[in-house]
């Protein structure tokens, strides 16, 4: 009988070679704990499909633990990163909320380890393969202040991780999911996809085609304010439509050129966001957005954007 846990991951197996048909084989797939089943890692490795995945369980080696080993490998990098501030989980489970603990913004010094391991196939995994050997990443934060939750990732990779530049890419390679993560956060809470309650498979794609380029320049226009807010809003919208949301805009008041920043947050104003209540979330800036392409659209339909 297939365990539950590989049952629960096919899903990941069944993308994982669809895209890779589709890219040629020149993928590198990025999945998360729920992605780390040696049923299917292991075939990815027979079949040279390229992986970075977040590992979930500390695996039995021949003599060892994964840990064990871990703990013993070279440091190989050491970097200071940026960490986000979140608020946490809500969900009832005590893992999920363990992983999802609250957090404040700060500079984390990261040591990252890397070795090769064989792994072991688990007693109940029907994986063919005996054992599996792949790369193994180690991420932890050292020095993290008595209240705060250590960053702590153990990555499993088919890549490279002989030097630290080799190291420093699977890492990156992995934090890219965030990217991911908030499109989808675009996507779904922004656009509020899954409310419209589409039924039937053309309906779906019809919406889904609808709200992709949203949720991108959303997430474009985010992603831009908080690193470059200074930047000018024109690599981002047509002049056409500043010109407007100049016009619209009540909370905010846009200069001549304005920056991202600016108009990330006339737009989040437009969806009811105020200043105090800190950055704007998906759902403001969703709302926002879409009053703000429906305003453009009977904008352009009465020849508006063609006047000065």
């Amino acid at each position: 009988m297939t365990p539950q846990a590989e049952k629960r991951t096919a899903r990941w197996d069944a993308l994982v070679r669809e895209v890779d048909a589709a890219f040629g084989g020149n993928a590198i797939h990025v999945a998360d704990r729920e992605g780390d089943a040696f049923v299917h890692w292991a075939a990815w490795r027979e079949d040279n499909i390229r992986f970075v995945v977040r590992a979930k369980a500390d695996r039995h080696l021949e003599h060892a633990r994964m840990s064990e080993v871990i703990a013993v490998a070279p440091v190989r990098l050491e970097r200071e990163v940026a960490l986000s501030s979140r608020k946490g989980s809500n969900r009832k489970s005590d893992v999920t909320k363990k992983n999802r603990a609250p957090r404040t913004g700060r500079m984390a010094t990261l040591e990252v380890r890397a070795t090769t391991m064989t792994i072991s196939r688990p007693p109940l995994s029907q994986a063919p393969q005996h054992a599996c050997t792949l790369n193994v990443v180690h991420v932890v934060e050292v020095g993290a202040a008595p209240d705060e939750t250590p960053v702590e990732w153990t990555l499993l990779t088919s890549e490279a991780v002989t030097t630290p530049e080799e190291v420093a890419r699977v890492v990156d390679l992995y934090r890219k999911r965030w990217v991911i993560e908030e499109f989808f956060k675009a996507l779904k809470t922004g656009c509020a996809y899954e409310d419209r309650q589409l039924m039937s498979l053309r309906a779906l794609l019809n919406g889904l085609v609808v709200a992709v380029p949203v949720a991108w320049r959303m997430l474009a226009l985010r992603s831009l304010a908080h690193r470059t807010p200074e930047e000018p809003a024109s690599s981002l919208f047509a002049e056409d439509e500043l010109r407007l949301l100049r016009v619209v805009s009540k909370r905010v008041r846009l200069q001549e050129k304005p920056t991202v920043d600016e108009v990330l947050r006339a737009i989040a104003g437009l969806g009811g966001h105020l200043k105090r209540n800190g950055p704007p979330g998906w759902q403001t800036l969703g709302r926002g957005f879409d009053r703000f392409l429906d305003q453009y659209t009977g904008w352009v339909a009465a020849g508006r954007c063609d006047q000065s």
